[in-house]
């Protein structure tokens, strides 16, 4: 399936050595599987990984969910390694609230880093 973004959501001014990658996982613990467009208790690690880029313009990394992902509370990991496994410390980590309908994130809380 192919995936179609909302507008730029979020942007991470953290600076990023790899190519920064990101994850979400809902309150419940399902994850956004992004190959298949779904949440899902346990789809294969590489298919939850949303790819990001750098915008050097602004200096920062520029979000855009995939507009299928639900509204609702989500954990918004941010990874410094464009392949992370279930090994790799996460880089960042925010609690959002989702609006699908709104295309817009409503809430941001910064939950920290793992440096």
């Amino acid at each position: 399936m192919a995936n179609t973004f909302a507008d730029i959501s979020f942007i991470n001014f953290d600076a990023f050595t790899n190519t920064p990658v990101c994850r979400l996982i809902d309150v419940k613990g399902k994850q956004w599987d992004n190959a298949n467009d779904v949440l899902d208790m346990a789809p294969t690690y590489a298919d939850t990984v949303i790819t990001l880029a750098e915008n050097t313009a602004i200096n920062g990394v520029p979000l855009q969910i995939p507009l299928l992902v639900p509204s609702g509370k989500y954990h918004l990991m941010f990874y410094d390694n464009a392949a992370p496994d279930n090994t790799t410390a996460y880089s960042r980590w925010y609690m959002i609230d989702w609006a699908s309908d709104a295309r817009e994130i409503t809430c941001i809380r910064d939950m920290g880093s793992m440096a």
